[in-house]
């Protein structure tokens, strides 16, 4: 008799399990990542990726509100700067990502902050959030110290500025989604190979 209560009791909580899992929200993943750049160079470009955890069922969304800062966003030789006029819509790029064919607002590189970046996209339909969500493009002039790392947030750091990136639900919904997971990341300066080398890595 207690083994069929046992029985009962375990076929019940994994229903519950199941459930909840079939009806749980996919959770969608920001990977900013670790970036390579090349010394005292304009114009370098890195992906900023999205991805959902469950492919199969992919969480849909309708724009986004981008802030991307670099080290502390004060930029003036304390870091690195995004590759742009300041004060236009510069340092970004959405024309491969998932946003492509709907144009951006807002500006970057910040005036007063030249490694800051605010900008919106709103899409006129649903999007799966795979893919590249932005390009970045980052001016290395004036930094050639091999191993310089900074990090790379798309958090607020700098003030005054509005929020952290956010991701609009689907078309319809109220706010930005929640639960968004952002895993934050670093650009570092590396030196490129000499020819000396390259050629000693060819043999």
């Amino acid at each position: 008799m207690k083994a069929t209560r046992r029985s009962l009791f375990c076929l019940a909580i994994a229903i519950v399990v199941c459930l909840s899992a079939q009806f749980a929200e996919a959770a969608i993943i920001i990977n900013v990542g670790d970036h390579v750049l090349l010394p005292n160079t304009p114009g370098q470009s890195i992906d900023i990726l999205v991805i959902s955890d469950d492919p199969m069922n992919d969480s849909l969304i309708s724009g986004m509100n981008l802030h991307v800062e670099i080290g502390d966003g004060n930029g003036a030789l304390s870091e690195p700067v995004f590759d742009g006029a300041a004060g236009i819509m510069g340092g970004f790029d959405f024309s491969t990502s998932i946003f492509a064919g709907n144009a951006p607002s807002g500006q970057g590189p910040i005036p007063i902050a030249p490694s800051v970046i605010d900008a919106g996209i709103v899409t006129s339909t649903d999007i799966s959030a795979i893919g590249v969500l932005v390009t970045l493009l980052i001016d290395t002039t004036g930094f050639s110290t091999p191993g310089s790392i900074w990090e790379l947030d798309l958090a607020v750091h700098t003030t005054p500025f509005p929020s952290d990136t956010e991701l609009l639900g689907p078309i319809g919904s109220a706010s930005p989604l929640s639960g968004i997971v952002i895993n934050n990341g670093s650009i570092q300066i590396v030196p490129e190979p000499s020819s000396t080398v390259l050629l000693l890595l060819a043999m």
